[in-house]
């Protein structure tokens, strides 16, 4: 399932420490578009099947967008020492409406139409975990955390749908579940 190693010997491994689930992001590109095209990013893995039945089974989550599904937020790249190939939209959020290049409303419509494409890929879009950063990067924690909370709040105030957007962690992502 996933080239660095994610086997049905892991998935056992993870289950009988304890674990209550299991994220990956690298997967082979058929697998991504298979899982996307029936919704299917997120299931329960049963290792072993054949010899445990359910017994060890634990959910896993293949975090993509379908398409890329490891790597940067397009246009949310907001760090000097990335390899991310900014761009000229990868300025932060400018959120004062007096100031030329006040971009929050656009921003964030671009954020929430992200949200939608990774929330179109599991069975249940209720809770929809939208991952930010990479490996190796991100060395301004100030920038990343200043227009992280800003996206947060924005993505609140702004957007048109029945989202809400809130920094969280794996564990309670799966209690949300």
């Amino acid at each position: 399932m996933d080239p660095f190693g994610h086997t049905e010997g892991n998935a056992a491994l993870f289950h009988d420490f304890g674990f209550d689930a299991l994220f990956f992001s690298r997967s082979n590109a058929k697998n991504v578009k298979d899982r996307w095209a029936n919704r299917g990013s997120h299931f329960l893995w049963r290792p072993f099947s054949n010899h445990f039945g359910k017994q060890k089974e634990i959910l896993t989550g293949l975090i993509s967008d379908g398409v890329q599904g490891y790597g940067y937020n397009k246009g949310f790249t907001y760090d000097d020492d990335t390899d991310a190939g900014q761009n000229d939209e990868d300025t932060g959020i400018q959120d004062d409406p007096t100031l030329a290049g006040f971009n929050a409303e656009a921003l964030i419509a671009r954020l929430v139409n992200q949200v939608h494409v990774v929330a179109n890929g599991t069975a249940s879009n209720e809770n929809v975990m939208y991952l930010y950063g990479d490996d190796f990067s991100w060395s301004n924690a100030y920038a990343l955390y200043n227009n992280l909370d800003k996206m947060i709040k924005y993505g609140n105030l702004y957007n048109k749908h029945n989202i809400t957007f809130v920094m969280s962690t794996p564990s309670r992502y799966v209690d949300a579940l």
